[in-house]
């Protein structure tokens, strides 16, 4: 149940810190930006046939969500080498502009 956890309180602070984040283009290496490209497409296919595999109950239907996930662990590992924070983001929760 932690593992679970973690990944819905993961997800909900990623909806609030997305906007703060953007990539260098002068950090991104051809490399990175393969695996930026195509890498997060083929991981997200691997882990919907993987799920989808998952609840039909067919035998290795492990094997495409441990790839797909380890593909994310990859892309997301890249995009921490080109992702900068962005020094002109200043969230505003309150709207000002109510008189």
């Amino acid at each position: 149940m932690v593992p679970i956890m973690a990944m819905i309180i993961w997800f909900v602070i990623s909806l609030f810190y997305k906007s703060n984040f953007k990539i260098n283009s002068s950090k991104v290496t051809f490399k990175n930006a393969w695996i930026l490209k195509f890498v997060r497409p083929f991981a997200s296919l691997l882990i919907i046939l993987g799920a989808a595999a998952k609840l039909m109950r067919w035998p290795y239907s492990d094997i495409p969500l441990v790839f797909g996930i380890g593909c994310m662990a990859l892309y997301y590992s890249a995009l921490c080498f080109v992702v900068e924070q962005n020094k002109d983001y200043l969230p505003d929760i309150i709207d000002d502009n109510i008189e």
